[in-house]
């Protein structure tokens, strides 16, 4: 396993080029945002300029300037949703996602398991348009070996039945998880059945978020309300309940060995001037749970 972040946390933090973010926080790898218009953050001035990925090559061109960087691209992050009024732009948008990400050298590209009006369909027929776009995209793209990693997000994606649903209909080996500890807590799982439930998915899981929340140890064991108190009780991964050398372990044992990324939401509770070292702090953490669960 190895550390990751995601670019935006980079930016979050203050930084406004990539390069040097990175470079400040001692990483050289990176979870990166697909835009729907395929273009993805430029190295310098990152929140001003971008890379265009919509030809081949234009993306032969973007890769060779993160390889030349020594830049990793850990995963490709896709804000998709598969319930869209036009879900053949979807599926269309995850089809040049996949050959984008194979250009870069990225095994993994992130997908939403959130779709826009859960509550108005079943559960049966939400997993059947999940799967069936999942399946288009697989398809399309026979060949590759791009992971497609939704994540558990949401309303949707933290509902335990609907991902396992979803993963049982789709067995293939190139079909996984973006797995995120804390949007399991965040989902009002108690903290014994995240661990409980990190372990049973584990085997399917091709990429990890990180953050944590801290709540009241009353409330730790308890079934609580989607989302409760998650913006006072976020916290910085190393201050949180969740254990990450618990969950490394857990990964680990089954056969995990990729990016555990860091997505600090966090950040907004702190002045701009701290957040860097707030980044490092996790950094550390991250790297001394790797050790402690892996070896």
């Amino acid at each position: 396993m190895y550390v990751s972040i995601r670019e935006v946390t980079v930016f979050q933090a203050g930084f406004d080029s990539l390069r040097q973010g990175l470079r400040a926080l001692g990483l050289a790898a990176v979870e990166i945002a697909l835009s729907r218009n395929l273009r993805i953050p430029a190295l310098e001035d990152s929140l001003e300029a971008s890379l265009s990925v919509a030809t081949p090559e234009a993306t032969a061109q973007a890769a060779d300037l993160y390889r030349e960087a020594s830049l990793r691209v850990s995963a490709l992050f896709l804000p998709n949703n598969f319930n869209a009024p036009d879900r053949k732009a979807e599926v269309a948008w995850a089809i040049e996602a996949v050959r984008v990400a194979e250009a870069l050298g990225a095994r993994v590209m992130r997908l939403d398991g959130a779709m826009s009006g859960p509550d108005r369909l079943s559960r049966r027929r939400r997993v059947a348009l999940y799967v069936e776009c999942l399946q288009r995209v697989l398809e399309a793209t026979a060949g590759s070996q791009v992971c497609l990693a939704v994540e558990n997000h949401g309303r949707q994606g933290g509902d335990l039945a609907w991902l396992e649903e979803m993963l049982a209909a789709m067995p293939s080996p190139r079909v996984g998880l973006t797995l995120d500890p804390a949007n399991l807590y965040w989902a009002g799982y108690p903290l014994s059945g995240v661990y409980r439930i990190v372990a049973r998915l584990a085997p399917r899981v091709c990429n990890v978020h990180v953050k944590n929340i801290a709540y009241p140890e009353p409330s730790r064991e308890r079934q609580r309300p989607l989302g409760w108190e998650y913006g006072c009780c976020v916290c910085p991964a190393p201050e949180g309940d969740l254990d990450f050398e618990r969950l490394a372990r857990l990964l680990a044992a089954a056969g995990y060995s990729g990016a555990l990324t860091i997505e600090e939401e966090a950040l907004a509770k702190y002045p701009p001037s701290e957040r860097p070292r707030l980044l490092r702090g996790d950094v550390e953490y991250l790297r001394k749970a790797i050790t402690a669960g892996c070896y």
